[in-house]
């Protein structure tokens, strides 16, 4: 192995891995971080994934509605017979 373990990650992952993003940050400045990926495209769908997953996570599993969405009910229709358990009679 290396002395540098993103290097090292990053030739793991290429061989086992069809696509992969690393972001790793070091103690000494954790604002500061080093992106490394193998394909733009695919990058991004990982990471938009990997934001809706965290976002779930952080929430305590509660997925977050937006302003626009709204339920959809959908609506039964209910006979006059009385027969509410949809059981023909004979």
């Amino acid at each position: 192995m290396s002395n540098n373990p993103i290097q090292d990650a990053q030739a793991i992952l290429g061989e086992h891995c069809r696509n992969y993003v690393i972001i790793a940050s070091v103690d000494e400045d954790p604002m500061v971080y080093d992106l490394r990926f193998n394909d733009p495209y695919a990058a991004q769908a990982l990471l938009k994934n990997a934001t809706r997953y965290h976002d779930v996570y952080v929430s305590g599993g509660a997925t977050p509605m937006n302003e626009d969405d709204e339920w959809e009910w959908d609506e039964e229709e209910v006979e006059e017979d009385g027969d509410d358990y949809g059981v023909n009679e004979c």
